[in-house]
């Protein structure tokens, strides 16, 4: 575990700061220009991410791998622009864990020194499971199979992009 070092600091971050996370949307949302600005800088990082995995591809990068940078493009920007969640009150607490979870599939490769290892993948999915399993006991929050996969397809995602970086 020790070559996860920071994945799992990270992912201790997002546990102990996961009680707090209604009260943290419910004063941005209060405000609308700073829901308004931390919308746009979400999306700034994914653009970030996606764009210096495509200059680190497109320069001598496989067919393979720009698909698969095109398909973590597409899958992040479908669940936030067709599903309508970009820029709404309601779906902030949503966006902000397709950030969280990409920024952990993203160190969890960028740390595994392995071509192909399943611990990393494992770590994700167990992490998204035991966040909803932890939202089970906080007040006005809910257990949904739904958010674990949409939890882990934003942490493979940026696994993609943390994968197409590393080499």
């Amino acid at each position: 575990m020790k070559k996860f070092r920071f994945s799992l600091i990270y992912l201790g971050l997002l546990f102990v700061s996961a009680p707090f996370h209604l009260q943290l949307e419910k004063a941005i949302v209060s405000q609308s220009v700073v829901l308004t600005l931390l919308n746009y800088g979400m999306v700034g990082v994914f653009i970030a991410f996606f764009l210096v995995a495509l200059w680190r591809t497109t320069g001598g990068g496989r067919v393979s791998e720009l698909a698969a940078l095109f398909l973590a493009i597409t899958i992040i920007f479908y669940f936030i622009f067709q599903r309508r969640v970009f820029l709404h009150a309601q779906f902030f607490s949503f966006f902000l864990h397709l950030v969280e979870f990409f920024i952990l599939g993203f160190l969890l490769l960028k740390e595994n020194k392995k071509k192909f290892a399943f611990l990393p993948f494992a770590i994700l999915f167990l992490a998204a499971l035991t966040f909803e399993l932890l939202q089970r006991f906080l007040p006005h929050r809910i257990f949904d199979w739904n958010d674990i996969w949409l939890n882990v397809i934003a942490g493979l995602a940026g696994s993609v992009v943390g994968t197409l970086l590393a080499g």
